[in-house]
């Protein structure tokens, strides 16, 4: 079941389902489900658009299964070191119209130590963590997409950005463009991207997966 609170995405999400999934609207702070149905939670780039995280990780709690799992991505606060911590020093507002475009509010976000402290009071025992976007990650997918694509925009006149409100889309050919950077090169520089496995070791990232699971 999908679940977004914007009946707009849960649109666009319908029109490329091949699965015949259900989707629903609902907000993750009240979610529409009985205490104890759910056997797994995934949750993107959610908890820190909530006015309250801790009630999120509390409705987590509450509709999992007993050793029910849930695989959450959350962008951190504690990003030292990461290509976007170094965005932040050196470009502040460029980073800031980052945050602006996806509606990230810097009070809303959370450390990883914040969101292991939620994890176990709601008895979420913490399976594994991995520090992602560390550095050349972002770099590939933020700064050098953002690059391409106004190249493309200025000397090619292949579409457009359109700006929503808390983001850009790109439409018309632009969006072809992306689709196919996604499906051809984005492989390939996922290969250039390996020392981003070493600096996830030591604890950098911009953003922080975490696979858990409830108690019995």
């Amino acid at each position: 079941i999908g679940v977004d609170i914007a009946p707009s995405a849960l649109k666009a999400a319908q029109k490329i389902d091949t699965f015949g999934h259900k989707f629903i609207a609902a907000d993750m702070e009240k979610l529409p489900f009985k205490n104890q149905s759910v056997d797994l939670v995934m949750g993107f780039d959610v908890i820190e658009h909530l006015t309250h995280a801790e009630t999120g990780f509390s409705e987590i709690t509450r509709i999992l299964k007993p050793m029910g799992q849930c695989l959450l991505h959350i962008p951190i606060k504690n990003n030292k070191w990461s290509m976007f911590w170094w965005k932040q020093k050196l470009f502040p507002k460029a980073a800031q119209k980052d945050y602006d475009e996806v509606g990230h509010a810097l009070p809303r976000m959370l450390s990883s130590v914040q969101i292991k402290n939620f994890l176990t009071k709601y008895d979420l025992r913490l399976e594994k963590e991995i520090y992602y976007n560390s550095f050349f990650v972002h770099f590939w997918d933020r700064e050098f997409v953002k690059v391409t694509s106004n190249l493309l925009i200025k000397f090619f006149h292949l579409g457009k950005s359109q700006r929503h409100k808390t983001r850009v889309v790109d439409t018309g050919n632009m969006g072809v463009a992306r689709t196919l950077y996604g499906k051809y090169l984005v492989p390939f520089l996922e290969f250039l991207s390996w020392p981003d496995s070493i600096l996830s070791k030591i604890k950098i990232g911009n953003t922080y997966f975490i696979l858990a699971s409830k108690g019995q």
